[in-house]
């Protein structure tokens, strides 16, 4: 072959690796460009956390989630080692089952269960209310806001909203219906009963 032709093989191949070099970087850099925002991204833990939890399907509650549930609805600072020495099982699993009863809604927060008597709230009365208009939940939000409900649901039935109210006595409990559920225009009829004692709150 001629030195000419040589050469000129030569600087095509040169100019053809060249090219296919460039075009590797690019691809290079436009993949690791999207890759960053996805799961391989991450930390290899981190992706390996990701993986483990898409890979395992949700597990069922089983009776130690709710033999766990009923402690915690009797005293929710009832601590894991108590938990467990109860049921037998080992505190990291019962600090574990109550992690995933709170990452999964079961347990949606610990709160706590007031005397309201104690409070000097002497008189707790439920209210079963008739909505004149369907808008429930303005209603419902509306009852929310006032001092002297402590409890607002939604019912089926021939009514619509059951609320639970404390007051100090029954002068403040009259008030309270005449002066604030009185002047609420979207209330129809409500049944009222008054609380004489508590066997059962959860």
């Amino acid at each position: 072959m001629p030195w000419i032709a040589r050469k000129t093989k030569h600087f095509t191949e040169v100019g053809k690796n060249a090219k296919f070099s460039i075009e590797r970087v690019k691809f290079h850099v436009n993949f690791k460009t999207k890759l960053k925002d996805t799961v391989f991204a991450r930390p290899r833990r981190a992706r390996w956390r990701v993986f483990k939890a898409l890979s395992q399907p949700k597990r069922p509650i089983d009776d130690t989630d709710r033999r766990i549930i009923r402690s915690l609805l009797v005293d929710a600072r009832t601590p894991c080692q108590q938990i467990a020495k109860e049921f037998n099982v080992h505190p990291s699993t019962v600090a574990y089952r109550i992690r995933k009863l709170l990452e999964s809604g079961v347990i949606k927060k610990f709160s706590i269960s007031v005397d309201w008597r104690k409070l000097g709230k002497n008189v707790e009365a439920a209210i079963l209310i008739d909505a004149a208009q369907r808008d429930v939940r303005k209603l419902a939000e509306h009852l929310s806001s006032l001092d002297e409900v402590i409890e607002v649901h939604s019912v089926a039935g021939y009514h619509d909203l059951l609320i639970m109210v404390a007051a100090t006595d029954m002068d403040e409990f009259r008030r309270f219906l005449e002066d604030k559920l009185g002047k609420i225009p979207q209330i129809e009829k409500i049944n009222t009963a008054i609380v004489m004692e508590d066997f059962k709150e959860e």
